[in-house]
C-alpha cells in the first residue's frame, strides 16, 4: 500500500491547508489504494480547525482530537487520527508547540 504524507504549519492559514485537504482527497479518490495524511504542525499555536479544549477536573486546560469525519468542500472527507503537544503539562496552551495527523479520505 502506498500513502502520501504532507506537511503544513498552522500559520500558513486556512486556506492553503484546505486546498491541500481537497487536493489529497482528489488524489485518495483517483486511487483507492492510496492512503493519504497531512500533518498540521502549530508552533506556538494550537490547530484550532481540529482540536477540541476542555477543563479537567484538576483546573487544567486539556487539548484532544475532534472526533469523527469532516466532510471537505468539493468532496472527500478527513479524520484527526492523533494530536500531540510537545508538552502536556503546559497550563498556557497557546505557547505550546503540537502536531495533527490527519487522514484524508476520498470522497
Amino acid at each position: 500500500m502506498m500513502s502520501i504524507t504532507e506537511v503544513k504549519l498552522v500559520r500558513s492559514g486556512k486556506k492553503p491547508i484546505e486546498a491541500d485537504l481537497m487536493r489529497l482527497a482528489a488524489l485518495a479518490k483517483a486511487n483507492r489504494k492510496l492512503k493519504t495524511y497531512l500533518v498540521v504542525v502549530g508552533e506556538n499555536q494550537l490547530p484550532l480547525e481540529f482540536v477540541a479544549k476542555a477543563k479537567s477536573k484538576d483546573g487544567m486546560l486539556r487539548v484532544r482530537a475532534k472526533r469523527g469525519a469532516t466532510k471537505i468542500f468539493g468532496g472527500g472527507s478527513y479524520r484527526v487520527r492523533r494530536f500531540c503537544l510537545a508538552s502536556p503539562s503546559l497550563k498556557n496552551l497557546g505557547s505550546a508547540h503540537s502536531a495533527c495527523l490527519i487522514e484524508v479520505l476520498p470522497g
